[in-house]
């Protein structure tokens, strides 16, 4: 008899584990796991597509993977159940909804799962009959809880990913050179045209420490460095302002001119400055 609390707590481990590994595949990997666990000899997700539709995936055995079932049978059963994880010791032999599921096995557990707008069942199933102890509702609920939250969490950094994507292709596709500085001084980040601008290896995530002297020593090569600095002082005086249309002159090693913006950016997570140079020459000459 498994000592479903003792699981649990291994589960718990487990996918703490499979989250740093797996990323976007911790749901088949989170199967895998419980099933190892468990010693089910059957294991998979079905999956509420729609309101016709549940597609079954990630089984063991495979044979059984894109089967389409009707969910409404099975949301009808969770209900019964108040959508919490149950088990058969014994297999239903009529009214069995996991019927094509579950051929020839002798028990089973349901295991609901729900999270980032999906929701669904994880099945486990035995060939020789198990009986399950006093700990197991309590054991299958820290499980599902443990699941949701390590796939909540899985989803929101997989989404940040793909917006932090996103955005890096859109800054570094822009012509304007761009730096945005943390207020902490720690943190930073340059597109391809500031890094080339200031002679930087590279661009993305950068400490400020790694491109500050470029920064100063390429203004302070400005012509019009008296004007830029009387500026500079009345701008940082008042925490918080922002500046655009900023001249910045050059004579070497060609004439050039910046338009110079900077802008505070605060959100929850960070606060600190974003700094746009537009090569306006064609403007000047």
């Amino acid at each position: 008899m498994l000592n479903w609390k003792a699981l649990a707590a291994s589960f718990v481990n487990g996918i703490t584990r499979e989250s740093d590994k797996h990323g976007k595949d911790l749901l088949p990997a989170g199967i895998t796991l419980l099933r190892n666990l468990t010693g089910a000899y059957a294991s998979m997700q079905v999956m509420f597509a729609d309101k016709v539709t549940a597609k079954v995936k990630y089984t063991t055995p495979s044979f059984l993977d894109e089967l389409v079932l009707n969910p409404a049978p099975i949301q009808e059963l969770l209900k019964a159940y108040l959508n919490k994880p149950f088990a058969w010791p014994d297999i239903p032999a009529k009214q069995n909804v996991f019927q094509e599921l579950l051929t020839a096995l002798s028990s089973a557990v349901i295991i609901p799962v729900n999270f980032h707008q999906q929701s669904g069942v994880i099945v486990l199933g035995w060939s020789e009959p198990q009986h399950f102890d006093a700990g197991f509702a309590e054991g299958a609920r820290i499980i599902k809880e443990a699941l949701e939250s390590a796939l909540e969490q899985s989803s929101r950094t997989e989404t940040l990913q793909r917006s932090n994507a996103y955005l890096s292709a859109i800054l570094e596709s822009l012509s304007q050179a761009v730096i945005f500085i943390d207020d902490n001084g720690y943190t930073g980040w340059v597109n391809k045209q500031a890094a080339r601008l200031l002679k930087l290896p590279m661009s993305g995530e950068l400490p400020p420490s790694e491109f500050a002297g470029a920064l100063a020593a390429w203004r302070n090569a400005a012509t019009n460095i008296t004007d830029i600095n009387q500026q500079a002082a009345a701008f940082f005086a008042k925490p918080g302002s922002a500046i655009k249309d900023w001249i910045w002159r050059f004579e070497q090693p060609e004439k050039v001119v910046y338009s110079v913006s900077c802008t505070p950016l605060k959100t929850v997570q960070f606060s600190g400055k974003v700094w746009v140079f537009d090569n306006v020459t064609l403007f000047f000459f």
